[in-house]
Order: structure tokens, then C-alpha cells, then sequence
């Protein structure tokens, strides 16, 4: 069981105090919560370096789209497909969305 500590500033002494039970369950319910949080939290920075680094191969593989010189629908095609992905990569990351990698 948690408690409530206090101290007072004058005397340094500290009161401890037991936990009403509403903030007891909203501890035990923060403390359950910690390990979903916290890999929640690893996911998203594998996520954001994941899209970080399709954003450093679309580059290459946009520089590479515009030297061919008449393209042909098939290579136009598999072009919008690659800026469908690229713009939800850039939307994710815009708005801190980086629970998925989905669609990039």
C-alpha cells in the first residue's frame, strides 16, 4: 500500500498518512499501467526510426524517378503508389503518430 508522506518545512519532520481509497486505486491503477506505458514508448521510437529512415530512401528514390526521361505508366504507377506511402510516412511523423508504421 502506498502512502501520503508530508513534511513539514520548519521542522523537517514527516507525517505519513495512509492513502484514501480512491488515490489508492489511482495508484495500483498508474502502477499497473507502467509496463503497457513504458513499451508503448519503446515502440514508438522503433517507429520513428523506422519512418525516419524511409524518409532517407525516398530521396534516393525520388532523385532516381526524375532522371528518367519519359516515363512509362507502369513506372509512373509504381511512382504515386511510392508518394502515397511517403506522404502517410510524412503525416505520421507531422503528427506524432507513430503507434503503426502502417501504410508506409
Amino acid at each position: 500500500m502506498a502512502d501520503g508522506t508530508s513534511i513539514d518545512c520548519r521542522t523537517g519532520r514527516a507525517t505519513v498518512a495512509p492513502l484514501s481509497p480512491g488515490d489508492q486505486a489511482d495508484y495500483d491503477a498508474r502502477l499497473a499501467a507502467a509496463p503497457a506505458i513504458a513499451a508503448a514508448q519503446t515502440a514508438a521510437a522503433v517507429n520513428l526510426a523506422t519512418l525516419q529512415g524511409h524518409a532517407s530512401s525516398a530521396i534516393s528514390a525520388n532523385l532516381a524517378y526524375l532522371t528518367i526521361v519519359g516515363p512509362t505508366a507502369a513506372q509512373i504507377a509504381a511512382q504515386v503508389a511510392l508518394l502515397t506511402r511517403e506522404s502517410t510516412a510524412l503525416i505520421r511523423l507531422l503528427l506524432a503518430q507513430l503507434d503503426s508504421v502502417a501504410g508506409t
